[in-house]
């Protein structure tokens, strides 16, 4: 009973979890690739994301220990939010170069750098490295990590997705990268086709109809419903033969539950013989015809 009590968390897969195992899941400890619990006792060296802030198995990303190095002094991005951001740059040099949507393959055009401020500090950030250049006048042309830029600037806030703002437009940084990522998801969707009209759908059909077509002369049986085809009665659906022509329906089929007396019953098409029918939808002549 115990040790039922203790595992009622789950994580997909629907795999038991302990309530330590549970509290480390539920506070993102768990590897964001491979969905394995990070045990810090452990020899697998982890990275935290600095966007969703969870953790993930340097090996599960293929970081090397070079690479690993390197995050000392940058951002790192889980593929998860690398691929929120994973957008293609045009070639345009132009700061000021506004989003434009491709005619020719339809793909989102970026910019390939922003101008950037944080306490009245202005940088360059170009989206493709996610790095900063600052423009202080004593940095020089050295690209920095968002975190250490802010830290140089003077910002106290230690977080740059709401310190570092877009210079144009006065939006946080990260509220750009958002709004960039949905306006090219929505670029990117296929548009569905408009449904034509009833009239439109009407005038298809009529002209679809008044097309010549070789008539189908079908042979006529008393044996069997010339609806439903089927050769079996019921008392309370019996099959009748017209008088005239000699069909046979059910009377379910044809749609003649009232008809009591079967022997001298005509069906719609016979009850005026002077009048020419035919089918308006298919080239089968003859049949259970009746006006719809």
């Amino acid at each position: 009973k115990k040790k039922k009590k203790k595992m009622k968390a789950m994580i997909p897969g629907d795999q038991l979890l302990c309530k330590p195992c549970s509290r480390l899941t539920n506070s993102k400890h768990n590897c964001g690739i491979c969905k394995k619990i990070r045990n810090h006792l452990g020899s697998q060296t982890s990275v935290r994301c600095d966007s969703c802030k969870v953790w993930v198995h340097a090996e599960c990303d293929q970081i090397s220990d070079r690479d690993l190095k390197d995050l000392e002094e940058t951002d790192y991005y889980c593929p998860t939010c690398r691929a929120k951001f994973n957008f293609e740059l045009s070639d345009s040099e132009k700061p000021d170069s506004k989003s434009t949507l491709g005619k020719s393959d339809d793909r989102m055009i970026l910019p390939d750098k922003v101008t950037v401020v944080c306490c009245g500090v202005e940088g360059i950030y170009f989206p493709s490295d996610h790095l900063v250049v600052c423009k202080c006048g004593s940095c020089g042309p050295r690209k920095k990590a968002l975190s250490e830029w802010e830290r140089h600037t003077g910002s106290k806030a230690k977080n740059w997705k709401t310190s570092v703002k877009v210079k144009s437009s006065k939006l946080p940084l990260e509220e750009w990268m958002m709004n960039l990522a949905e306006l090219h998801a929505n670029a990117t969707e296929t548009k569905v086709p408009k449904r034509p009209s009833i009239k439109q759908r009407k005038q298809k059909l009529l002209a679809f109809l008044s097309e010549p077509y070789e008539p189908v002369n079908a042979k006529w049986t008393t044996e069997r419903c010339a609806v439903c085809r089927w050769v079996e009665d019921w008392d309370y659906n019996k099959i009748i033969i017209c008088n005239r022509c000699q069909i046979a329906v059910h009377q379910e089929c044809y749609g003649a539950r009232h008809v009591h007396d079967s022997t001298s019953w005509v069906c719609k098409a016979c009850e005026k013989p002077g009048i020419k029918r035919d089918c308006c939808l298919c080239p089968v002549k003859g049949g259970a015809l009746k006006p719809t």
